[in-house]
């Protein structure tokens, strides 16, 4: 009876270390030398501890922010600034600032998160250009600049058929593969930009081999059984 326990025991050891350690999805954050370029407003730089909190907020309110983004997780877009914002704002008076943050292009899609008093995480349209990013507020807080590249927003689909994607009806069918366009060839379609450069990324903290465990652990358990029942025959 010890010898079967045993055997159960190492089994179940086996399958406990191939469970998969679910890590949350990575925050990607970007440059954080942020300031004011125009609008009257200041800011300054969050605590790491801060920041931190931040990234426990964005990956609670994951659902609602990504679908706000225009994207299915996180893992495509990049943070960056983590910055407390400081002004007056208001409904009736909103303040348009343009801020400085290094690394974003023009051709970027952007959006501010603001992260409200109350723990909630507003998203906001912001305007990308050569290193600057605009938004309009009509109250202040801390805000970090949500950065992806165009290529990373989900495209449109068809509403008859949602899997296949929709086709630009200002850009030619080629049906001669004669007239195929080359890879060199200047009129084609620029390849889509770049992520931006990540300043740091949070690792990823899971593996997934649960398929070699399995195997592992039902030989270890075969093997147990075997010697057991050779002893008792002996």
């Amino acid at each position: 009876m010890k010898k079967f326990f045993a055997a159960a025991l190492a089994v179940a050891l086996t399958f406990a270390m191939s469970v998969t350690a679910f890590a949350a999805d990575s925050i990607k954050v970007g440059a954080l030398d942020v300031t004011v370029a125009e609008g009257n407003a200041t800011v300054t730089t969050m605590t790491p501890e801060a920041i931190t909190t931040y990234k426990q907020a964005l990956l609670a309110q994951q659902a609602d922010i990504t679908a706000a983004l225009g994207v299915q997780d996180l893992t495509g877009v990049s943070f960056y600034g983590f910055v407390d914002v400081q002004g007056t704002a208001s409904e009736a008076n909103p303040l348009t600032v343009t801020f400085n943050v290094p690394g974003v292009k023009a051709t970027d899609i952007v959006n501010i998160l603001h992260l409200k008093a109350d723990g909630t995480i507003e998203v906001l349209p912001g305007i990308a250009g050569d290193g600057t990013v605009t938004g309009t507020f009509t109250s202040l807080s801390p805000v970090t600049f949500a950065v992806q590249a165009a290529a990373a927003v989900n495209p449109p689909t068809d509403p008859v058929n949602p899997e296949q994607p929709v086709v630009n009806p200002e850009q030619p069918t080629v049906t001669d593969p004669t007239q195929q366009p080359s890879a060199t060839d200047p009129t084609t379609n620029d390849a889509a930009p770049e992520a931006p450069a990540d300043a740091n990324t949070s690792p990823k903290t899971a593996d997934n081999g649960i398929a070699l465990f399995v195997i592992a652990g039902l030989a270890a358990a075969a093997g147990i059984v075997a010697v057991s029942r050779r002893k008792v025959e002996e």
